[in-house]
């Protein structure tokens, strides 16, 4: 299989919407943990399966939202949980939670740093009767360089055009080859556009498994069979192909290129999905999943109608904060000044049209990266210049405030470990 070496990650759910807590997700995934946040009772119900191994609630959501969360664990009463509780102040809430509470809950005041969480997740892993990742006495080992830029879960990036022909193919293979070339990153390509998909083509793969063969019975429940049907880049990339007949497309399953995203964020770091460019239910699935949304216009009066229509009801559909603008084609159209006039979202890359050195590559079934392996081009330089500043969006918020970065974190950390074990 392509993906025999993809293990499933010990997840925790982290149902909060506060940096501070979420600031912990490097310290956790350091030690063998995987973060991943929902919040709201609707996400923790599509999120929560078995490979959550522990529950961290941050009862500062709404209350309709962490009652809801609480019933339910406590309801299925064997996944630990910690509950963080507001930290005390003049007007208390008036609400408590249940404090007859089972061996499986556990709770803590905010603030809480990231060394007393890691230690309060492993306590509770070990009195439940799961082991923690690497025991309490481990060794934090040294992370790798993506390990560093990732959140410790994957992140979703979807990758949508607003019009047809700005070539938003190319700017997603390109980002998820660059994300493995330059962080070295376990990356997984979706080509969401079933009916005229052409990743494949940019790639030099051929299509021996698709979606198709993950979904013959409907939507899998488990998502490690997603990891089976992939395709394998030389590169390390790792590529879940349409169906290879046009015929077998609406024997697709609705919800799977959602689904495949969804199951896939558990083995990869980066799940980067070319989408179909209209706005119907399968995208809007997906997009609704999505970390980081890019979306892909050339400085054309059509792509720039259509660019500013999506964008003008972005936060209707749930993307405002989300999305940024990658401008394709720059020097060829309209000036740049002008597109950033009417644009109302942030643009993240320009993308200088080279005629010759794209022909060169798609001729090649290769990236920029490998025709142009010095970058001495400009559309080169851009294309990496947007690898990287994607990563740093996608790079977890650690609280300088409180001691220096990450590094503190794992210093304070490993002197609390030492000390146990002394």
């Amino acid at each position: 299989m392509a993906s025999s070496n993809a293990s499933p990650r010990q997840l925790v759910l982290f149902c909060t919407t506060d940096d501070a807590v979420l600031g912990s997700a490097e310290a956790l995934a350091a030690v063998g943990y995987a973060p991943m946040r929902c919040a709201s009772l609707k996400e923790f119900e599509r999120e929560y399966g078995d490979g959550v191994v522990a529950v961290v609630l941050d009862a500062d959501l709404p209350k309709r939202e962490t009652f809801g969360i609480y019933r339910a664990l406590r309801k299925e009463g064997k996944t630990p949980v910690l509950v963080l509780l507001p930290p005390p102040t003049a007007d208390q809430p008036s609400w408590v939670m249940d404090l007859e509470h089972g061996e499986q809950e556990e709770f803590a005041r905010k603030p809480i740093t990231a060394p007393e969480l890691v230690l309060r997740l492993n306590a509770q892993l070990i009195r439940s009767g799961a082991a923690a990742p690497n025991g309490v006495g481990f060794e934090i080992a040294p992370r790798s360089q993506a390990a560093a830029a990732l959140a410790g879960y994957g992140k979703v990036i979807c990758v949508f055009g607003a019009h047809g022909g700005v070539g938003k193919t190319t700017v997603a293979v390109h980002l998820a080859r660059g994300l493995v070339q330059f962080l070295q990153a376990q990356v997984v390509l979706i080509d969401g556009d079933l009916w005229s998909g052409d990743s494949l083509v940019a790639l030099d793969l051929t299509s021996t498994r698709t979606i198709l063969d993950a979904t013959t019975n409907g939507l899998p429940h488990d998502p490690e069979v997603w990891t089976h049907v992939l395709l394998e880049h030389h590169s390390g990339l790792k590529v879940l192909a349409p169906p290879s007949h046009l015929e077998d497309v609406e024997r697709v399953p609705e919800g799977a290129v959602a689904a495949a995203a969804q199951g896939l964020r558990r083995y990869f770091d980066f799940v980067v999905v070319d989408l179909d460019d209209a706005l119907t239910e399968q995208p809007l699935q997906v997009l609704e999943q999505a970390d980081l949304v890019l979306v892909v216009m050339t400085p054309e009066f059509g792509s720039l109608r259509n660019t500013v229509r999506l964008l003008t009801i972005d936060s209707a559909i749930g993307l405002s904060g989300r999305v940024r603008v990658v401008l394709n084609r720059s020097n060829a159209g309209l000036e740049v000044k002008q597109v950033k006039s009417v644009i109302p979202r942030p643009m993240i890359a320009e993308v200088p049209s080279d005629g010759r050195l794209f022909q060169a590559a798609w001729s090649r079934g290769a990236t920029v990266f490998e025709v142009d392996p010095a970058g001495h081009t400009q559309a080169r330089q851009a294309l990496e210049a947007l690898v990287r500043d994607v990563a740093e969006l996608c790079r977890p918020r650690v609280l300088e405030a409180r001691g220096g970065g990450l590094s503190s974190v794992l210093s304070a950390l490993r002197r609390k470990l030492s000390g146990l074990s002394a």
